[in-house]
C-alpha cells in the first residue's frame, strides 16, 4: 500500500518527491523498468478521497535515443470494478451451490421414484406371498388352539404356550400388512412394560441363536417404567435388528439388547460383534432392498433395516447406527415414552417429499 494517499495534483511531478517514504519494492520496479524497458502493471491500494482505494499503477517507459529516459507513472481507480469482479464471483458461487443443490434434489427425487418402483413391484410380489401362506397359517392357528389346553402350567415349557399364540397372532397381522407392502393400519396403542417384551423377544430368538452358536444378552433394568406405544410394532423392530445381529456374528460372539430412559424417551440398543458395516455404505442401509448379504442361508431382501426406520419414523422416533473401529455395530432407537395419535396418516410413513 502506498503511503498518504494521492496529492491533489500529481501530474508531472516526481514521485520520490512525492512520496519520500516509499516501500522498499517500488524503486527496485522502477529499476526493473529502466533496465526492460516494459512496461510494468501493478495493483496498489491508495488513501484517495478520505477511503482506501485500488489503483492499477503502469510503469510506462518514455526512451529518447533508444534508451529509456524517464519512467511515467499512470493510476488508474479500479475499485469499482475490483467490487464488481467481488460481487460477481459472489454470485457464482452462490449460482454454483445452488445448481449442485438442485441436482443433489434431483438425484434425490430420482432415487425415490426408482425405489417407489421397486416397492410397487415388490408390492405386487408380496401380495401374491401373503395370499399364499395365509392359507397353511390358519391351519397352523387352528391346530394350536387345539393342542394348547394340551400342556399344563407345570410343564416347564409352558410360558412359551402365551409366546407362540401372540407370535402366530403377529404373523397374521404381518401377512395383512403384506397386502398393501407393510403399510397397515394403525396398531392398538396401549401401555405396556417394555423389560418384558423385550425379553420375550429375546427368548423366541434363543434358538436361532443357538443354531448360529451366537450368545444374547439382555441388559434391561428391572426398573423401567411402563411405556405408551405400540408393542407389536416395539416388538417387530427388535426383531429385525435382533435377527440382523444373528446373521452378520462371528460363531461364538455375543448379541447385547438394552433399554433405558432419558429424559422423556426410550433408548433401544442392539449391539453385536460383527465386522461393522464399512463407512461408503452407512447412508444406505435404511434404502429399500439394500442388502450386503450373500450366501443361500441368509441371502436378504434388504427390507428389514427399511420397515423398522419406517416405524420408527412414524412412532416420532430416530434410529441411527455406530460402527466403532473393530466393535462391531450397534443401532440405537430413540422413541418418546408416549405416542401421540396421527389422525388421517397411512402407516407408515417411510418417505416425504
Amino acid at each position: 500500500m502506498i503511503p498518504h494517499g494521492l496529492p491533489e495534483n500529481p501530474t508531472g511531478k516526481n514521485l520520490f518527491d512525492t512520496f519520500p517514504n516509499l516501500p522498499p519494492f517500488v524503486p527496485e520496479e522502477y529499476r526493473r523498468v529502466f533496465d526492460t524497458g516494459k512496461t510494468l502493471v501493478t495493483e496498489e491500494i491508495i488513501a484517495a478521497g478520505g477511503r482506501d482505494c485500488i489503483f492499477e499503477v503502469r510503469k510506462i517507459p518514455i526512451l529518447l535515443a533508444g534508451k529509456v529516459h524517464r519512467v511515467m507513472t499512470v493510476f488508474h481507480d479500479i475499485t469499482e470494478h475490483k467490487i464488481m469482479e467481488k460481487q460477481i464471483r459472489r454470485y457464482s458461487e452462490q449460482l454454483e451451490q445452488e445448481v449442485l443443490r438442485r441436482m443433489e434434489r434431483i438425484r434425490e427425487l430420482e432415487r425415490r421414484q426408482r425405489e417407489d418402483e421397486k416397492l410397487a413391484a415388490a408390492g405386487r410380489m408380496a401380495a401374491r406371498i401373503a395370499h399364499e401362506i395365509n392359507n397353511p397359517l390358519a391351519g397352523i392357528k387352528n391346530a394350536f388352539q387345539l393342542i394348547k389346553g394340551a400342556v399344563p402350567e407345570s410343564h416347564p415349557y409352558f410360558h412359551y404356550v402365551g409366546l407362540i399364540e401372540k407370535e402366530i397372532n403377529r404373523i397374521a397381522r404381518i401377512i395383512q400388512q403384506m397386502f398393501g407392502l407393510y403399510r397397515p393400519e394403525p396398531e392398538m396403542i396401549r401401555e405396556f412394560r417394555p423389560d418384558q417384551s423385550i425379553r420375550e423377544v429375546a427368548a423366541l430368538m434363543e434358538t436361532t441363536c443357538q443354531d448360529s452358536r451366537v450368545a444374547i444378552r439382555v441388559a434391561v433394568a428391572d426398573a423401567l417404567p411402563a411405556v405408551h406405544l405400540s408393542e407389536g410394532l416395539i416388538r417387530q423392530v427388535l426383531f429385525n435388528l435382533i435377527k440382523n445381529a444373528i446373521e452378520v456374528s462371528p460363531p461364538g460372539g455375543e448379541i447385547t439388547v438394552g433399554a433405558k430412559t432419558e429424559a422423556q424417551t426410550m433408548v433401544l440398543t442392539v449391539a453385536d460383534q460383527g465386522p461393522g458395516i464399512p463407512e461408503d455404505i452407512r447412508a444406505r442401509i435404511f434404502d429399500p432392498f439394500f442388502t450386503t448379504k450373500t450366501g443361500s442361508n441368509a441371502p436378504g431382501l434388504g427390507l428389514g433395516l427399511y420397515i423398522s426406520k419406517s416405524i420408527v419414523e412414524f412412532l416420532r422416533g430416530t434410529i441411527e447406527c455406530h460402527c466403532p473401529p473393530g466393535k462391531g455395530t450397534t443401532f440405537r432407537v430413540v422413541l418418546p415414552l408416549i405416542a401421540k395419535e396421527r389422525e388421517n396418516e397411512p402407516w407408515p410413513k417411510a418417505e416425504e417429499s
